[in-house]
């Protein structure tokens, strides 16, 4: 749905997060800043009171991504209000919210067509954790207003054991992910073709 904040700004979200986070993604911030009470220390053992090794050298506030070790032992990234939801990495993710037991699992679909149409719980985790870890803003105009994509430094299609791993993603804006492809087009893209672009060493078009 789309809003209108107090603030004259609009914005779009679902209902159910809306009811949430009634406000701009500016605003936002601005109240999360500054309800930031809590110190670094409690922070620190909060996590740790949950099993979890902070890694994050500050806090920034609840809605900003943190770095830790998990209980599992996988290094991951989660703002602290999700983590205390009970958003952990993708390892701990309760047996019911993937794969056959997923309310959303479509039996019809092979595992083939999961992994061509990216339908499939490790993906789906995979942008969001890029995004987290970002603080959902665009690496490279540092965007943070309309739609973010996770890119892959080196591609879906032809890097299978990256597929899902979040030091192969990077966060970009619709429109300078839509650069990058019209650069470089869609098919066998690699980290090298994306620092090279980072770097201005290929054409870019902004306007894209």
């Amino acid at each position: 749905m789309r809003f209108t904040c107090s603030c004259g700004r609009e914005g779009l979200r679902s209902f159910s997060k809306f009811r949430r986070y009634p406000n701009c993604r500016r605003c936002g911030h601005e109240i999360s800043a500054s309800k930031k009470t809590l110190s670094y220390s409690s922070v620190k053992e909060e996590l740790e009171g949950r099993g979890l090794k902070l890694l994050s050298t500050q806090y920034d506030g609840v809605d900003v991504p943190l770095q830790y070790v998990c209980t599992c032992g996988r290094t991951a990234w989660s703002s602290l209000s999700n983590i205390r939801q009970g958003c952990l990495c993708k390892g701990c993710l309760p047996d019911r919210t993937s794969g056959v037991k997923s309310p959303t699992f479509n039996q019809k679909m092979s595992t083939e067509e999961r992994l061509k149409k990216r339908a499939f719980t490790e993906y789906r985790i995979w942008r969001r954790s890029v995004r987290e870890r970002d603080a959902y803003m665009c690496v490279r105009c540092g965007s943070k207003s309309g739609g973010m994509c996770a890119h892959h430094l080196d591609g879906y299609e032809w890097c299978l054991d990256r597929r899902t791993d979040v030091t192969n993603g990077v966060t970009l804006c619709t429109q300078c992910h839509r650069a990058f492809h019209k650069a470089y087009g869609r098919l066998r893209n690699t980290k090298e073709q994306f620092y090279e672009w980072m770097s201005g060493g290929a054409a870019r078009n902004d306007a894209a």
